[in-house]
């Protein structure tokens, strides 16, 4: 009989977290419930450099600043315990996975909020890539074993669950096999979706969003010891210049749906007077005429509400790892990426035209799976590991 839940994260806990992983829903289904935050241990320098706009405290928060003391503690779990881990499944990574693989407990991982790029990821020739990346070193070696070694060469033990929501979430590269059980849920967007769906839309409200995903300073960069590849005055003089012309043609006001993990002052100027709103990302959506984005998962509210979508990047981004995301998502909904950065010219009236059978597609595979439950992603978990 699992007791407590533990969810084990390489970010640090903030309000968002709180929200979205249910706590108090957990805890009203009489589970104990702990985030065990691996960020100072695993990431010293991240940890050191970033701070969450809404950092919380939680009588369930534990923090690990000292790598062996989180191998011990996860090693030491009991049957009673059972794992959410929020840790991506890669070489750095294989001694958490070791440690949890000692213990006693049961583990589930996430591929719930998945992007249509995932899948496409894992190709044949992924370790013909990863080889070409790195000279002969004792770590690429290693690096390379990892890459073609089945999980449990290393003392892994494979998933009890796979958290999923879309029919196509779970070609992922994480320890599973035939006793791995797919668990069909939901995006955890459609959580909120189905909150706002029941309350009265605010009117004709005449605007357009913006998803914004804090592209020149959002912490993950770091994870991937990589920077934007654009100055941040640059990257929002452009989106000034594309939703000029929008408010221009459409004769629409231009909101900003600010990312969760933002700091914007309103004093910087970024996007000049508009309005930036944190928080309400999905009330935005519902209540708009045209949803503006790059590859943000909260395009899930557009999908779910059928609004119009302008997919849009520039040079500089389709040259790294988010361009070819953008097109790949982009041609899901039947779009072509507009580039920011080019003379924009936009077919309004195509721009506007919503292509249902499409969303439709993309809501079974990468957010709703057909006849999965309609209850709260969390409360599908907590039925679940009652009966484990």
């Amino acid at each position: 009989m699992i007791r407590r839940i533990i969810f084990l994260t390489e970010s640090p806990f903030d309000l968002r977290d709180y929200r979205r992983f249910g706590f108090e829903l957990l805890r009203e289904n009489q589970f104990a419930v702990e985030t065990w935050d691996a960020t100072p241990a695993l990431h010293p320098d991240i940890h050191a450099a970033y701070s969450p706009p809404d950092k919380m405290e939680d009588e369930g928060l534990v923090t690990f600043r000292d790598p062996p003391e989180l191998y011990d503690r996860l090693s030491s779990l009991r049957s009673d315990d059972f794992v959410i881990n929020l840790i991506n499944y890669r070489f750095k990574m294989l001694d958490v996975y070791k440690a949890l693989g000692r213990s006693r407990a049961d583990y589930a991982v996430s591929m719930a909020n998945t992007l249509p790029y995932v899948a496409s990821v894992r190709t044949p020739s992924l370790f013909e890539k990863v080889k070409g990346l790195f000279p002969i070193t004792r770590e690429s070696v290693a690096l390379r074993i990892f890459v073609r070694a089945p999980f449990k060469f290393f003392g892994v033990k494979p998933a009890k669950i796979i958290l999923a929501g879309g029919e196509n979430c779970l070609g992922c590269h994480y320890p599973a096999d035939q006793g791995t059980e797919a668990l069909w849920a939901h995006a955890l967007d459609y959580d909120i979706y189905r909150k706002e769906r029941e309350t009265t839309p605010s009117g004709d409200s005449n605007t357009i969003v913006f998803l914004d995903e804090y592209l020149p300073f959002h912490p993950d960069w770091k994870y991937y010891n990589s920077t934007f590849p654009m100055r941040a005055d640059e990257y929002y003089g452009l989106l000034d210049k594309l939703f000029c012309k929008l408010e221009g043609e459409l004769k629409k006001e231009v909101v900003i749906a600010a990312h969760p993990r933002s700091k914007y002052s309103e004093n910087d100027g970024y996007f000049k007077s508009r309005k930036c709103i944190k928080g309400e990302t999905c009330a935005l959506v519902r209540d708009s005429d045209l949803v503006v984005s790059h590859i943000s998962t909260s395009i899930n509210f557009a999908n779910l509400f059928y609004k119009p979508v302008l997919f849009v990047t520039s040079q500089h981004i389709d040259k790294c790892w988010e361009g070819p995301l953008i097109r790949t998502v982009a041609r899901w909904f039947g779009k072509d990426p507009v580039f920011m950065d080019e003379d924009i010219s936009v077919d309004m009236q195509e721009l506007m035209k919503v292509d249902r059978q499409r969303y439709d597609n993309y809501r079974r595979s990468y957010i709703k799976r057909d006849g999965s439950p309609d209850l709260d992603f969390w409360q599908i978990v907590a039925d679940r590991l009652k009966s484990l």
